[in-house]
């Protein structure tokens, strides 16, 4: 910890570039976590016979329900086009 306090007092927050990097780093990290949380999950339950589909796996993870996660792929899908 105090290394990383150490670390902290090196890094030059008042640059936007670096703390752009660093923003985008924070949030890579947390779709990553977010990742192998679903992934994680779709596998134990594969493993207890309750395997449910991918999309109902990212809406339990968001915590929406099927339909509401439904329009909300909907959406996307209008979006990306």
């Amino acid at each position: 910890m105090l290394g990383l306090m150490q670390l902290a007092k090196k890094i030059p927050f008042e640059d936007e570039k670096t703390l752009n990097i660093l923003r985008g780093a924070y949030l890579l990290s947390n779709i990553i976590i977010l990742g192998l949380y679903a992934y994680v999950g779709m596998v134990i339950n594969k493993k207890n016979g309750r395997f449910c589909s991918r999309e109902d796996a990212w809406a339990r993870v968001v915590g929406l329900d099927r339909y509401l996660w439904g329009s909300v792929t909907f959406a996307v899908s209008l979006l990306s086009s």
